[in-house]
C-alpha cells in the first residue's frame, strides 16, 4: 500500500459478548475516529488490512467500535493490541488547524531566528495543546515544551517543514535540560 497512513488508534480490550473493541483515540475529541469509515487496522503501517466501521459510540469516558465481521468476544480478543490507521488523503482540516503529524519534524524558530531544535512529539493536555521540541544545541540538550497558541506560535510552514515562534517572558522556564 503506498498510501500515507496516520496512527489514529489503539485497540486497547474488549466490552461485552458482542465483539465491541475499545478504543484509545487519538483523534480530537475520541468518538471523531469514526468520521472515518474504513480504517486500516494491523501491527505497523506496512502490514494493515482495512475493515469498516459498523459503529462508534462513546461509553463513559471510553470509545467502543464494532468492526465489520466481528461480531464476538473471541474475534474481537484477537484484535486487541493492534494500531488503527486511516489514509492522509482522507483527512480534512480547516485553513488554522494542523495535522499532528505533519508538525512532527518542523524546525522551531524563534522570531529572533534563533534556531531552537525540532518537534519531536506533540501532547494535550486539555487547555493547550504543547510542541515538544528536542534542543538543536548539543552543548546544552533537553527539551522544550512549547504552549501552540497564538501568543506564541507566529507562523507555521508546513512546506518549509518551519515553526516560528515568539519566546514570552519567563519562557525559559519550558526548556527542560538533559544530563
Amino acid at each position: 500500500m503506498n498510501d500515507r497512513l496516520i496512527h489514529v488508534g489503539d485497540l486497547v480490550g474488549t466490552h461485552g459478548l458482542k465483539g465491541a473493541l475499545v478504543v484509545y483515540s487519538y483523534t480530537e475529541p475520541g468518538a471523531a475516529i469514526a468520521n472515518y469509515h474504513c480504517l486500516r487496522v494491523g501491527n505497523n503501517p506496512e502490514q494493515v488490512t482495512p475493515i469498516n466501521i459498523t459503529r462508534c459510540w462513546q461509553h463513559g469516558k471510553r470509545v467502543l467500535i464494532l468492526l465489520d465481521g466481528i461480531s464476538d468476544v473471541e474475534t474481537a480478543t484477537s484484535f486487541v493490541g493492534k494500531k488503527l490507521y486511516i489514509s492522509y488523503q482522507d483527512i480534512t482540516a480547516e485553513p488554522d488547524e494542523y495535522i499532528w503529524d505533519d508538525l512532527i519534524g518542523c524546525a522551531v524558530c524563534t522570531d529572533e531566528e534563533v534556531e531552537l531544535g525540532l518537534v519531536i512529539e506533540l501532547q494535550s493536555f486539555g487547555a493547550q495543546d504543547i510542541l515538544v521540541v528536542e534542543a538543536a544545541k548539543v552543548e546544552s540538550p533537553g527539551e522544550w515544551l512549547i504552549p501552540f497558541i497564538e501568543d506564541v506560535v507566529l507562523d507555521v510552514n508546513i512546506d518549509k517543514k518551519k515553526i516560528t515562534i515568539h519566546l514570552l517572558e519567563g519562557m525559559d522556564a519550558c526548556f527542560t535540560p538533559k544530563f
